[in-house]
């Protein structure tokens, strides 16, 4: 299987799509594996083609509900990355 496969357009999907599990189980070394990646993600270079509805439901969906979660009852859970 190719990096792309695996991260999908070379961006770390899953990582980005397992966040908020991670929260949900108050996994802090998972939770900081992933915020240490997150501003790492190009969005500007990818590996094959994007497909919009992809992107946006894992993405947005991951980012944004992640955002919520340490932004308010699970903010413990993130070192200062």
């Amino acid at each position: 299987m190719t990096k792309a496969k695996i991260y999908r357009n070379g961006w770390g999907a899953s990582a980005v799509d397992a966040l908020t599990t991670a929260l949900v189980m108050r996994q802090k070394d998972i939770v900081n594996q992933i915020l240490a990646h997150v501003p790492t993600i190009d969005f500007g270079k990818t590996d094959t083609e994007v497909s919009l509805f992809e992107t946006t439901i894992r993405y947005l969906g991951g980012l944004v509900s992640g955002y919520d979660f340490l932004s308010g009852p699970l903010a413990d859970l993130a070192d200062d990355v």
